[in-house]
């Protein structure tokens, strides 16, 4: 059976499927739109999808991350004018005003039934925001009517017959652009290669050499296709969970009550806040498990060298930060609770503890509003405005400072000085870590798909560059979800594709780019945010 009947004979099974939900998304005016869209986008890659584990599950995450992303056309209004005629219809009501996200995670949660890490994985969020979103959008919501509403809404959704042979032949014109695009790229970059040579040949009067420090290492010829074709590895060393359990050093674990929604690690303790707001930690020598707080924002951070956790307080109104000091013997020695200047809010962009810095700078921010704060935890002053940051918003708190995300793909990174943002150094990236042990590397996806590691540049410092070190990874087009530094010379990354559609960590080694499976993961998953490393 080729592409096309295979392609046909899915749409005529399960059109009807995609189409209800679409319904619930977009509403009745903009079910056909998203629809077929998502299913012209599936043809693009059908092969993928039948390989995939359920092609179901497939096309419904293309579906909804294809409406949570799409650009929005002047007349397109969220909001459908539908009658109200009860509590249903003011509900129902209600979601059509929400914005695309929000309306998706009520839809994915109640509907289709997913964790909040695969909502957040659908919709390019974190887990924590849409557990922060979910229980926002559910206050004062009988959660059981809102699921009927759902299910009672798709199943009375009109649905028309399939379009097939429109579809088919729309996908086929999009294959043809995308190729026409690919040749023409394809053209540009040899044209550019060949004067790139010509170049080098006349200024070095040498043959070139593609390790040579200060340029980019060539994409590897023997990168796998797949993430399930790496060499097996051992577990991470770093804390992570799968589900419930909680995988520590050494391949040992504990089973945990609830699914976790942040995790953070001292050298003794790892510290797991539950999707309800519940803390608890795990002794990692013991692995006993004790309570900390009953309730909190459901974030944790701490420093590098794990004698802070903080966490985000709980409720509505002013937004407060609990900071738990260690001692040696990494015991409680005191709490501390410091007020941010920042109402708590939900949904798109709530307030945020970022991270805390290697001289005990605890920094939060107001994504949506690109503000940020920081509190010096050592002094006796409060939290301080960060001016500087213009419309970026923080992405990562380092030993060494501030990563501000200038979107779409720009990455800056400073310190903080008297209260004021001092840049240093930046990229473009999709996605990039400056969180390496030894202070000077950059962990980073580019627009190709391939993740590199090279050398930080850094004003007004001169030091010799080291040859840029591409990973041997398959082509991941939407880069990764996260990376730790195991050690200094190894990387964890949390990274998926067609066959591990539920994720994967991969180590791998910054020396000469060679990377292995260390854990094919199944459900939903985090990584701890903090890991001790070794200087």
């Amino acid at each position: 059976m080729d592409v096309d009947e295979s392609f046909a004979e899915y749409v005529a099974a399960r059109w009807s499927m995609l189409y209800r939900l679409a319904v619930l998304l977009a509403g009745d005016s903009g079910a056909d739109g998203l629809t077929e869209e998502t299913l012209v986008r599936a043809h693009l890659a059908w092969a993928e999808v039948q390989e995939s584990a359920s092609a179901d599950d497939r096309l419904k995450v293309i579906l909804a991350s294809t409406y949570v992303h799409r650009p929005s056309s002047p007349e397109e209004t969220t909001a459908e004018p539908t009658p109200v005629d009860g509590e249903a219809d003011r509900l129902w009501a209600e979601i059509g005003l929400l914005p695309p996200r929000q309306r998706a995670v009520l839809v994915l949660r109640h509907y289709e039934g997913l964790s909040d890490a695969e909502i957040a994985h659908t919709v390019g969020s974190s887990t924590g925001t849409v557990t922060a979103e979910a229980g926002a959008l559910e206050t004062g919501i009988d959660l059981g009517d809102l699921r009927a509403l759902l299910w009672r809404r798709a199943e009375d959704a009109l649905v028309p017959p399939p379009p097939i042979d429109a579809l088919i032949a729309r996908g086929h014109q999009a294959r043809r652009r995308r190729t026409g695009r690919a040749a023409r790229r394809a053209g540009i970059a040899a044209g550019v290669v060949v004067v790139g040579l010509v170049v080098a040949v006349l200024v070095d009067g040498r043959s070139s050499d593609p390790t040579r420090p200060g340029r980019p290492a060539p994409t590897p010829t023997d990168a796998p296709r797949f993430l399930s074709s790496l060499p097996a590895g051992v577990r991470p060393t770093i804390p992570y969970s799968v589900r419930h359990f909680l995988y520590l050093k050494g391949g040992r674990g504990v089973e945990l009550a609830e699914r976790p929604a942040a995790i953070a690690s001292t050298p003794r303790w790892v510290y797991i806040a539950y999707l309800s707001g519940k803390i608890v930690r795990v002794n990692t020598e013991t692995l006993l498990l004790e309570p900390v707080v009953d309730s909190s924002g459901g974030q944790l951070v701490g420093d590098l060298s794990g004698g802070q956790v903080a966490w985000l307080g709980s409720g509505v109104g002013k937004a407060t930060v609990t900071l738990t000091s260690l001692d040696r013997t990494q015991e409680a020695s005191s709490d501390r609770v410091q007020e941010f200047p920042a109402k708590l809010r939900c949904c798109d962009d709530p307030f945020q503890v970022n991270g805390i810095t290697e001289d005990g700078q605890l920094v939060a921010s107001l994504p949506a509003e690109n503000r940020a704060w920081v509190w010096d935890t050592h002094g006796s002053g409060g939290a301080r405005e960060i001016s500087g940051l213009g419309n970026g918003v923080i992405s990562q708190v380092s030993d060494f400072g501030l990563v501000v995300h200038y979107p779409p793909f720009q990455y800056a990174v400073g310190q903080i000085q008297d209260g004021a943002f001092l840049q240093v150094g930046e990229i473009a990236a999709l996605d990039a870590d400056f969180s390496d042990p030894l202070g000077h590397r950059i962990v980073y996806a580019d627009n190709d798909g391939a993740v590199r590691v090279r050398e930080r540049d850094i004003r007004g410092r001169s030091r010799r560059t080291a040859p840029t070190i591409t990973l041997r990874l398959p082509t991941l087009d939407d880069g990764y979800s996260g990376v730790r530094w195991e050690d200094e010379n190894h990387v964890i990354l949390d990274v998926y594709d067609e066959s591990a559609p539920d994720g994967a960590l991969v180590r791998c080694d910054v020396r000469d780019g060679s990377c292995e499976l260390a854990d094919e993961l199944e459900g939903p998953h985090l990584l701890a945010g903090l890991a001790p490393v070794s200087r």
